[in-house]
């Protein structure tokens, strides 16, 4: 529970420092290419390279299953 509470500690430090627009428009960025529109290519490119300094989840590969190979075969 302490982690939760450290996480909502950071998450209220990073609203303080946002200040809302009344007059402009929501919009969805993405931040890992120039022209900010989502691609795959550049999301896989984020989670297979190795230059992540601390991963949250430890993750071999993005397409690792911690399921046993019976229920794989099986779905």
């Amino acid at each position: 529970m302490a982690w939760k509470e450290e996480a909502v500690g950071e998450l209220i430090l990073l609203l303080q420092s946002l200040s809302l627009q009344v007059d402009s428009t929501d919009t969805w960025r993405w931040k890992l290419e120039t022209s900010h529109v989502f691609s795959v290519r550049s999301a896989y490119t984020v989670l297979t390279s190795e230059s992540i300094a601390a991963p949250t989840v430890a993750v071999t590969t993005p397409w690792h299953k911690q399921v046993p190979l019976k229920v794989v075969l099986f779905a």
